[in-house]
């Protein structure tokens, strides 16, 4: 529920850490989330660029069925790319912070970018459609996984003993 986060953050984190640390908490929780969020809206918009012929029929008025196809693959390719283009935004953000030793680490998230790469062929560039885009639902929602995991273990070690 909406009520669990905030009696934590106004019972719990706030008198423990006190409000400058409680808001670059904030501050950077909201910064982290937003690749995530790119890549969780990346595996939607590939679902509905997959079914937007069914969707007209339908009268469903997603995004892919307003402003077409070709709309949907460059949101999907801005999504996706934006997301790695945060990992660069995060070390350079860290490189003239108190970590700047451990800014790599805001990095390891590209790592996952070759699982990518065969998602953007064939959702952004490729001329797959309907049906055939079954595999890069789940193909997005890989890449999301390994991204997520390879970003908290980045977050792991920069939290780590300082340097």
């Amino acid at each position: 529920t909406v009520g669990a986060p905030y009696l934590y953050v106004t019972k719990v984190a706030a008198p423990c850490l006190g409000q400058q640390q409680l808001r670059k908490l904030l501050y950077l929780s909201f910064l982290y989330s937003i690749p995530i969020g790119f890549l969780a809206t990346a595996i939607i918009v590939v679902n509905n660029l997959r079914d937007r012929h069914t969707d007209i029929e339908a009268g469903k008025k997603t995004m892919a069925v307003r402003f077409g196809g070709t709309f949907a693959k460059t949101e999907y390719f801005v999504l996706v790319v934006g997301s790695y283009g945060f990992c660069i935004y995060f070390w350079i953000l860290e490189r003239g912070g108190s970590s700047a030793a451990k800014a790599w680490t805001s990095l390891l998230p590209l790592l996952s970018f070759p699982l990518a790469i065969p998602q953007l062929k064939a959702v952004a560039f490729g001329g797959k459609d309907g049906q055939a885009l079954n595999e890069h639902v789940g193909g997005t929602a890989k890449l999301q996984m390994i991204y997520c995991i390879l970003m908290a273990v980045g977050l792991v070690i920069s939290s780590g003993s300082n340097e």
